[in-house]
């Protein structure tokens, strides 16, 4: 397989990335994050695919005669490269955004307990006063 068409897989596979992003963020920005251990699956999928393609281009490039190695091909390379970089940016920006979406449930979830023990503690409390005072046990000093 030639150089570009590499490149081309590659840059499907960063597309490939985007949209797995896109459609977690829409799922996590309405609250339901049930689906991030399938997202973590199709995401590392993904990551070695990039990985498999980035070491078949290095392998491709080395193959390369140095006669066709022109600036032509030069050209064509740095296009896909800005294509690349321009989808990498993109991935960043998503990828904080996922941060941000979870960070956030965790504080959440973190309240949300912090709330439970503190019911529950509140809970035991009354418990604890209830029973001596309620006179039950009384029976047994009798």
């Amino acid at each position: 397989m030639d150089v570009l068409s590499l490149l081309n897989n590659k840059k499907r596979c960063l597309k490939r990335l985007l949209e797995i992003n896109a459609s977690f963020i829409a799922l996590a920005e309405q609250g339901d994050l049930s689906r991030l251990p399938h997202y973590e699956l199709d995401r590392g999928a993904t990551i070695r695919a990039l990985g498999m393609f980035d070491r078949k281009v290095t392998e491709a490039v080395r193959e390369i005669p140095l006669s066709q190695r022109g600036p032509e091909l030069s050209y064509q390379v740095q296009q896909h490269l800005d294509e690349q970089m321009t989808i990498l940016q993109s991935l960043q920006t998503s990828d904080i955004k996922i941060m941000n979406l979870i960070e956030s449930e965790m504080t959440r979830l973190k309240v949300d307990i912090a709330s439970l023990e503190k019911s529950k503690d509140i809970v035991n409390r009354f418990k604890s006063n209830w029973m001596p005072e309620s006179g039950e046990g009384l029976d047994q000093k009798i």
